[in-house]
């Protein structure tokens, strides 16, 4: 088949996500690929410029796709509008790969950016955002409406797609890449830090990981390596005044390629899974594929991935719990059977993730 690809990604879990398929898919398919350019250095500064430059583009591109006869669009997400409106404008029929519905329009105190805001501009900030998100919670779910098919990363996201936007999706397991994410071969492992991954804002739970370090003692204290897939100054300037105030010993990375990535789960004692209703979280997969065990909080698609006793722990969302956790975990002795660990993130492979959203592509495509 002929595809298009339209997506609008920024750096993190989606982004790895839709490379890591369609690099696959593509072994059988041809894709061509579409996504809008804007301000992103400024785009913390002018959101709604931003968005009206994207919406202006996708009509073009959503023409470019019709005109070019493919059999099928795969749409991605957008760090702007989240379901893309190209998906409202296309005759071509879709396939939209929803990682997660529009939190910031749906879920009650889902604000990234809110936390490193005070006084008057936290409010003025607060007042415009919900404008803002209002009036593109309505596009989404008009886009989202739109696609042919929807495709999304788990079963907790099946469901919150069905109650927010009323329709069905397939759920398609995220992989992860077992020749590169693998165990450390030549030598033993450091397991001197807790590594935590994720975007730099609150949903992501590092700032969790820090009060529950905060509780440890003895052999069990050990520093936090957080890395962040996109950088902001703000968000890490709060983390690290925390982790002062509580005396931890926090490292923040942004910017971290797969390689160093792959190191710093090879040496990590445990990676700490704290994101709130986090959709999927690949994080889970990486760390026990390079033999690091999980402490994970039991919600979302956490649920779906965390093996208790297995693969790591899971903890509620208090930092008693995770501390608890952690604790226990240096206790089961995981982290010496690094080949187990390993072996059981193989089950999931990007292969399969592939073979079930080309069957579902085809599906789409057939309905033309």
């Amino acid at each position: 088949m002929r595809i298009a690809l339209y997506h609008n990604l920024p750096p993190g879990g989606a982004l790895r996500y839709m490379r890591e398929v369609v690099a696959r898919s593509a072994r059988d398919h041809d894709y061509t690929e579409f996504t809008p350019s804007y301000a992103e250095r400024e785009w913390a500064l002018r959101p709604l410029t931003n968005a009206m430059a994207v919406a202006r583009q996708e009509r073009r591109i959503a023409a470019e796709i019709d005109a070019g006869g493919f059999d099928v669009a795969f749409v991605h997400g957008c760090r702007v509008m989240q379901a893309p409106g190209v998906l409202s404008m296309l005759a071509t029929p879709s396939l939209y790969m929803i990682q997660e519905p529009r939190r910031r329009t749906v879920e009650t105190g889902y604000r990234p950016g809110a936390q490193t805001r005070t006084g008057f501009a936290r409010a003025a900030w607060s007042v415009g955002r919900v404008g803002y998100d209002t009036v593109l919670g309505r596009r989404d779910r008009k886009a989202a409406a739109a696609a042919t098919a929807l495709a999304c990363n788990s079963l907790f996201s099946a469901e919150n797609i069905s109650r927010v936007y009323g329709r069905d999706a397939i759920a398609c397991y995220a992989g992860v890449d077992i020749e590169r994410f693998f165990p450390d071969p030549s030598s033993s492992p450091s397991r001197s830090f807790y590594l935590s991954v994720g975007a730099l804002d609150a949903s992501k739970g590092h700032d969790l990981a820090i009060e529950a370090i905060s509780r440890l003692n003895g052999t069990n204290r050990l520093p936090l390596v957080v890395v962040g897939s996109r950088s902001d100054p703000e968000a890490a300037d709060a983390l690290e005044a925390q982790a002062r105030g509580a005396g931890v010993d926090l490292r923040v990375r942004t910017s971290v390629s797969d390689d160093e990535l792959v190191g710093l789960y090879r040496n990590a004692a445990a990676a700490l899974c704290l994101a709130r209703l986090e959709p999927f979280g690949l994080t889970v997969h990486e760390a026990v594929a390079c033999g690091t065990p999980v402490v994970a909080v039991r919600e979302g698609g956490f649920r779906e991935t965390l093996v208790e006793g297995v693969n790591g722990l899971g903890a509620e969302r208090n930092a008693t719990s995770v501390a608890d956790a952690i604790a226990r975990l240096g206790t089961l002795g995981l982290t010496n059977d690094a080949g187990a660990l390993h072996a059981q993130a193989a089950q999931w492979t990007w292969d399969l993730t592939a073979k079930r959203l080309n069957e579902l592509l085809e599906a789409a495509a057939a309905t033309r």
